[in-house]
């Protein structure tokens, strides 16, 4: 992870950054190197970790910049984040997923962790249960290529745990897995072109 931000909650958050233009190069890979997690439903599995890494914030913008060879993910949005911008990047070579949006499994109520998981739900609210995924991040007119170096279950946008993204005018190619994955349907409201 080359740059980190991390607001103290989801009601004490980092607010309007923009990083625009930056070169983000050389990071080790996560494979073998970070803790991986299992997302709900299905059989991905992920390390929370990116050359980006945000949680706890808002209105933050990259921009125009280049992520060349990093050796894991490329942008990672966790837990409670809103309103990001991720536009006019180009994402070569990264050794994981370009950018990967994931809640927290504590805002899920009810969570199954896999496909054999029987998760008795006496919960019957709707929505999340608490604030701690993402929501409204635009990622758009990106390049994604030759992505998934190191590690084979991959996207180019990877959400899960999230709400309300819009996706478009993303060029994703080269890959060993796939260009766009939900790998679950919680909350939804997402914008895909």
């Amino acid at each position: 992870e080359l740059l980190r931000v991390v607001g103290t909650s989801a009601t004490s958050t980092v607010q309007s950054l923009t990083f625009k233009g930056l070169i983000f190069t050389g990071t080790y890979r996560t494979l073998f190197s970070k803790p991986y997690e299992t997302l709900l439903k299905g059989d991905w599995g992920i390390a929370r970790a990116g050359t980006v890494f945000m949680t706890n914030a808002e209105n933050i913008r990259v921009d125009s910049c280049l992520f060349d060879q990093v050796g894991g993910n490329g942008v990672f949005i966790s837990g409670h984040n809103r309103n990001h911008a991720i536009v006019n990047n180009d994402f070569e070579d990264a050794g994981a997923s370009c950018v990967a949006i994931v809640g927290l499994q504590s805002a899920v109520r009810c969570a199954a962790k896999n496909f054999n998981d029987n998760v008795s739900c006496s919960d019957k609210t709707p929505g999340p249960k608490t604030d701690d995924y993402p929501a409204s991040i635009l990622v758009e007119n990106n390049t994604m290529y030759n992505f998934g170096r190191f590690e084979k279950q991959v996207a180019g946008v990877q959400m899960s745990m999230t709400s309300k993204n819009t996706v478009r005018h993303n060029t994703i190619h080269k890959m060993p897995r796939a260009g766009i994955n939900f790998t679950d349907g919680c909350w939804g409201g997402h914008l895909i072109e």
